[in-house]
Protein backbone atom coordinates (compact mmCIF):
# COMPACT_ATOMS: atom_id res chain seq x y z
CA UNK A 1 0.00 0.00 0.00
CA UNK A 2 1.58 3.02 -1.17
CA UNK A 3 -0.15 6.26 -2.67
CA UNK A 4 4.08 6.70 -4.53
CA UNK A 5 2.82 4.90 -7.58
CA UNK A 6 6.26 3.86 -8.61
CA UNK A 7 7.10 2.87 -5.00
CA UNK A 8 3.89 0.56 -5.46
CA UNK A 9 5.37 -0.92 -8.90
CA UNK A 10 8.72 -1.08 -7.59
CA UNK A 11 7.73 -3.43 -4.46
CA UNK A 12 5.37 -5.41 -6.38
CA UNK A 13 7.70 -6.55 -9.04
CA UNK A 14 10.26 -7.27 -6.86
CA UNK A 15 8.09 -9.64 -4.66
CA UNK A 16 6.57 -10.96 -7.67
CA UNK A 17 9.97 -11.71 -9.00
CA UNK A 18 11.20 -13.70 -5.14
CA UNK A 19 8.07 -15.76 -5.95
CA UNK A 20 5.16 -13.97 -3.80
CA UNK A 21 1.72 -13.21 -4.84
CA UNK A 22 1.55 -9.33 -4.42
CA UNK A 23 -1.98 -7.05 -4.58
CA UNK A 24 -1.10 -3.77 -4.72
CA UNK A 25 -3.48 -0.69 -3.34
CA UNK A 26 -2.38 3.45 -4.46
CA UNK A 27 -3.82 4.35 -0.89
CA UNK A 28 -4.95 3.57 2.35
CA UNK A 29 -8.94 4.10 1.11
CA UNK A 30 -8.13 1.36 -1.15
CA UNK A 31 -6.27 -0.89 0.49
CA UNK A 32 -9.31 -1.56 2.95
CA UNK A 33 -11.25 -2.02 0.64
CA UNK A 34 -9.40 -4.55 -0.79
CA UNK A 35 -8.84 -5.45 2.90
CA UNK A 36 -12.50 -6.36 3.30
CA UNK A 37 -12.39 -8.98 0.72
CA UNK A 38 -9.87 -10.76 1.05
CA UNK A 39 -6.94 -12.33 3.36
CA UNK A 40 -3.38 -11.71 3.46
CA UNK A 41 -0.11 -13.29 4.71
CA UNK A 42 1.50 -10.12 5.24
CA UNK A 43 0.63 -6.10 4.53
CA UNK A 44 3.83 -3.50 3.38
CA UNK A 45 2.27 -0.41 3.66
CA UNK A 46 3.64 3.31 3.72
CA UNK A 47 2.45 5.47 6.42
CA UNK A 48 2.29 8.75 5.34
CA UNK A 49 -0.85 8.86 3.02
CA UNK A 50 -3.89 11.08 2.71
CA UNK A 51 -7.10 10.37 3.94
CA UNK A 52 -6.34 7.12 5.54
CA UNK A 53 -2.71 6.57 7.02
CA UNK A 54 -0.69 3.41 7.35
CA UNK A 55 -1.99 3.40 11.35
CA UNK A 56 -5.47 2.98 9.87
CA UNK A 57 -4.69 0.30 7.30
CA UNK A 58 -2.23 -1.30 10.71
CA UNK A 59 -5.47 -1.19 12.63
CA UNK A 60 -7.83 -2.49 10.05
CA UNK A 61 -5.76 -5.36 9.13
CA UNK A 62 -5.30 -6.37 13.27
CA UNK A 63 -9.49 -6.08 14.01
CA UNK A 64 -9.94 -8.47 10.76
CA UNK A 65 -7.08 -10.08 10.52
CA UNK A 66 -4.83 -10.86 13.80
CA UNK A 67 -2.21 -12.92 12.80
CA UNK A 68 -1.75 -10.92 9.04
CA UNK A 69 2.06 -9.22 9.37
CA UNK A 70 2.19 -5.56 8.66
CA UNK A 71 5.75 -4.46 8.21
CA UNK A 72 5.25 -0.14 7.75
CA UNK A 73 6.90 1.93 5.10
CA UNK A 74 7.86 5.26 6.52
CA UNK A 75 10.39 8.15 5.35
CA UNK A 76 13.36 9.47 7.70
CA UNK A 77 11.39 12.07 9.09
CA UNK A 78 8.35 9.79 10.64
CA UNK A 79 10.42 7.32 12.90
CA UNK A 80 8.24 8.07 15.76
CA UNK A 81 5.20 7.72 14.21
CA UNK A 82 6.41 3.95 13.21
CA UNK A 83 7.52 3.80 16.23
CA UNK A 84 3.55 4.03 17.86
CA UNK A 85 3.11 1.60 14.75
CA UNK A 86 5.54 -0.78 16.40
CA UNK A 87 3.51 -0.78 19.42
CA UNK A 88 0.14 -1.14 17.59
CA UNK A 89 1.16 -4.61 16.29
CA UNK A 90 3.27 -4.19 13.35
CA UNK A 91 6.03 -6.40 12.89
CA UNK A 92 8.68 -4.09 12.01
CA UNK A 93 8.87 -1.09 9.72
CA UNK A 94 11.54 0.13 7.04
CA UNK A 95 12.52 3.18 5.92
CA UNK A 96 12.11 4.43 2.28
CA UNK A 97 14.27 4.40 0.31
CA UNK A 98 14.60 0.66 1.39
CA UNK A 99 17.10 -1.83 0.85
CA UNK A 100 16.16 -4.47 -0.92
CA UNK A 101 18.39 -7.19 1.04
CA UNK A 102 16.99 -5.54 4.41
CA UNK A 103 13.37 -5.63 3.44
CA UNK A 104 13.37 -9.18 2.01
CA UNK A 105 14.95 -10.46 5.45
CA UNK A 106 12.26 -8.22 7.40
CA UNK A 107 9.56 -9.98 5.49
CA UNK A 108 10.64 -13.42 5.98
CA UNK A 109 11.12 -12.91 9.65
CA UNK A 110 7.44 -11.89 9.55
CA UNK A 111 5.79 -14.65 7.74
CA UNK A 112 8.09 -17.01 9.72
CA UNK A 113 6.69 -15.36 13.27
CA UNK A 114 3.34 -15.62 11.56
CA UNK A 115 3.93 -19.05 10.80
CA UNK A 116 5.15 -20.06 14.58
CA UNK A 117 1.81 -18.01 16.18
CA UNK A 118 -0.94 -20.18 13.54
CA UNK A 119 1.17 -23.12 14.78
CA UNK A 120 1.04 -22.04 18.55
CA UNK A 121 -2.99 -21.50 18.05
CA UNK A 122 -3.39 -25.00 16.21
CA UNK A 123 -1.49 -26.46 19.42
CA UNK A 124 -3.25 -24.70 21.77
CA UNK A 125 -6.10 -25.73 20.41
CA UNK A 126 -5.39 -29.11 19.93
CA UNK A 127 -4.24 -28.94 23.94
CA UNK A 128 -8.21 -27.87 24.53
CA UNK A 129 -9.51 -30.95 22.80
CA UNK A 130 -7.24 -33.30 24.49
CA UNK A 131 -8.28 -31.95 27.96
CA UNK A 132 -11.88 -32.30 27.13
CA UNK A 133 -11.39 -36.04 25.66
CA UNK A 134 -9.64 -36.83 28.88
CA UNK A 135 -12.26 -35.38 31.01
CA UNK A 136 -14.66 -37.65 29.26
CA UNK A 137 -12.15 -40.61 29.66
CA UNK A 138 -12.02 -40.26 33.24
CA UNK A 139 -15.84 -39.97 34.15
CA UNK A 140 -15.74 -43.39 31.16
CA UNK A 141 -13.50 -44.98 33.57
CA UNK A 142 -15.08 -44.04 36.50
CA UNK A 143 -18.75 -45.30 34.91
CA UNK A 144 -17.08 -48.35 33.99
CA UNK A 145 -15.80 -48.90 37.59
CA UNK A 146 -19.53 -48.62 38.97
CA UNK A 147 -20.56 -50.57 36.00
CA UNK A 148 -18.32 -53.70 36.17
CA UNK A 149 -18.80 -53.86 39.71
CA UNK A 150 -22.94 -54.34 39.43
CA UNK A 151 -22.77 -56.34 35.96
CA UNK A 152 -23.12 -59.60 37.83
CA UNK A 153 -26.81 -58.51 39.09
CA UNK A 154 -27.90 -57.25 35.99
CA UNK A 155 -30.39 -59.09 33.46
CA UNK A 156 -29.22 -59.30 29.58
CA UNK A 157 -31.53 -56.28 28.78
CA UNK A 158 -29.70 -54.19 31.32
CA UNK A 159 -26.02 -55.61 30.51
CA UNK A 160 -26.73 -55.01 26.98
CA UNK A 161 -27.77 -51.15 27.80
CA UNK A 162 -24.97 -50.88 30.01
CA UNK A 163 -22.54 -52.17 26.72
CA UNK A 164 -24.26 -49.38 24.42
CA UNK A 165 -23.64 -46.93 26.95
CA UNK A 166 -20.48 -47.56 27.16
CA UNK A 167 -20.20 -47.50 23.61
CA UNK A 168 -21.57 -43.96 23.42
CA UNK A 169 -19.17 -42.73 25.50
CA UNK A 170 -16.00 -44.41 23.42
CA UNK A 171 -18.11 -42.54 20.58
CA UNK A 172 -17.81 -39.43 22.00
CA UNK A 173 -14.17 -40.30 23.10
CA UNK A 174 -12.88 -41.05 19.90
CA UNK A 175 -14.60 -38.15 18.22
CA UNK A 176 -12.45 -35.77 20.68
CA UNK A 177 -9.56 -37.35 20.14
CA UNK A 178 -9.76 -37.18 16.12
CA UNK A 179 -11.11 -33.70 16.07
CA UNK A 180 -7.63 -33.18 17.93
CA UNK A 181 -5.51 -35.27 15.20
CA UNK A 182 -4.52 -37.83 17.63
Amino acid sequence: VDDDEFVCNSLKWLLADDGYNVETAADGKSALGVLSRQAFDLVLTDLMMPEVDGLAVLREVKRVSPNTAVIILTGYGTLEAAMSALKEGAYDFLTKPCDDGEMRYKIQGALEQRRLRERLGALESAEDRLAAARGLLDHFIERLEQDAARMGELGADERRTVLAGWKRSLDEIRHALGASGA
